[in-house]
């Protein structure tokens, strides 16, 4: 699974378009299927997943589900959240 917090941008700030193909290419190796989760939080990151979805003509699914899911996973995995706060860079209390 992966998990992009903030969609991959250029220095100027544009999708970066190939940076996305290889993080998500990681989610589904030899067959397999994979799950990739991208969060998006305003219109800046959803105009950069636009262009995302331009750049390779293939529309992301958008699952508010897998979301809810993702998180009701965390609450129920200590070990999960440890990586999920250290990922996220953000502290645990």
């Amino acid at each position: 699974m992966v998990v992009n917090f903030d969609l991959p941008v250029d220095m100027q700030g544009r999708a970066d378009c190939e940076t996305y193909l290889h993080r998500i290419g990681r989610t589904g190796r030899f067959g397999k299927k994979g799950v990739a989760i991208n969060f998006v939080d305003g219109m800046k990151s959803r105009k950069i997943l636009q262009a995302i979805e331009q750049h390779f003509g293939k529309e992301v699914e958008k699952e508010k589900k897998i979301v809810v899911v993702f998180i009701i996973f965390l609450l129920l995995n200590k070990s999960a959240q440890k990586y999920f706060y250290i990922a996220a860079g953000l502290h645990l209390i």
